[in-house]
């Protein structure tokens, strides 16, 4: 028997573009000089080029961080890899 799958939720194009990944997405696409047909194109780009794609979310984020972004990633594969390793454990929080 085929399965049938329903759509439980489909927001606004307003609402979308408004989004923060979809702002991420629009950084990236300057960044890079790639123009991101879907959401499926921008993940297979952060699948392949994942340091870039870290590097370029940290700048975009603009987290408060206290040490180097780089090295971005240690390791190849997501087993052993260390994402912002050199930046993560300085994180620090503003004053409130």
């Amino acid at each position: 028997m085929q399965q049938v799958q329903r759509t439980a939720f489909v927001p606004q194009a307003g609402t979308v573009e408004r989004a923060q990944l979809a702002a991420f997405i629009r950084y990236c696409a300057v960044k890079t000089g790639h123009s991101f047909g879907d959401y499926a194109d921008f993940e297979r780009f952060a699948v392949r080029d994942f340091r870039r794609f870290w590097r370029m979310l940290a700048e975009w984020s603009r987290l408060p961080v206290e040490g180097a972004l780089e090295p971005v990633c240690i390791g190849d594969t997501c087993e052993e890899r260390e994402v912002l390793s050199s930046a993560a454990p300085q994180l620090r929080r503003e004053p409130a």
